[in-house]
């Protein structure tokens, strides 16, 4: 089908466009508003079939008509999880994967939750702090962090940090479709 901007929103529509002209754009999908109207009213996730490609991270982007649509604008690094680490980690180091992993965790926690991030801020400060600049980088250390911020996510959103690529795309997705209908993102459009 189509990519239309009145159906799913401007950014897609130029990604679209760009792929159309032949440049270099990661493979996606665009969701309708009416699947994002769905989603947000508890209805089911649509099939993705990049999900079916192991190995791989994700970007959430919302694609709103009008920019200033009151929301965040993306969610970063789904999937990366305890089980995708170590394919993650022959891709592009053992270090950076546990980093986009440390990345994900406050993102998740707070845009799905509803988590403040300050938690996560403090953890990561004392994590440098003990370790000095010299195990900043190390994967042990930062298993350790990895481990006190899944315990202070569990604590804060009463559940566990989804671990699979498809929960925590979905559990993203459907918090963006709820941003849609926050009092301050239509405060916005009324004042736009």
């Amino acid at each position: 089908r189509r990519v239309r901007a009145s159906v799913h929103g401007a950014r897609a529509t130029r990604l679209a466009e760009m792929m159309a002209l032949g440049l270099p754009v990661p493979p996606g999908a665009a969701l309708s508003f009416e699947c994002v109207r769905a989603l947000a009213e508890g209805g089911p996730m649509p099939e993705l079939p990049l999900l079916a490609m192991p190995g791989r991270l994700f970007s959430l982007r919302c694609s709103p008509e009008l920019r200033e649509w009151g929301g965040p604008s993306a969610i970063l690094n789904l999937g990366v999880a305890a089980s995708t680490l170590p394919a993650l980690s022959a891709a592009i180091g053992a270090a950076q994967a546990r980093e986009l992993y440390r990345r994900l965790i406050p993102t998740y926690a707070h845009a799905v939750h509803g988590v403040d991030p300050e938690g996560f801020e403090a953890l990561s400060r004392a994590h440098k702090t003990r370790g000095g600049p010299a195990r900043v980088g190390d994967p042990d250390a930062l298993d350790v962090l990895l481990a006190e911020m899944l315990a202070l996510f569990e604590a804060e959103a009463e559940v566990a940090f989804p671990q699979q690529p498809r929960d925590q795309l979905e559990g993203a997705a459907r918090a963006l479709a709820r941003a849609w209908n926050s009092p301050s993102a239509r405060i916005l459009r009324a004042a736009k």
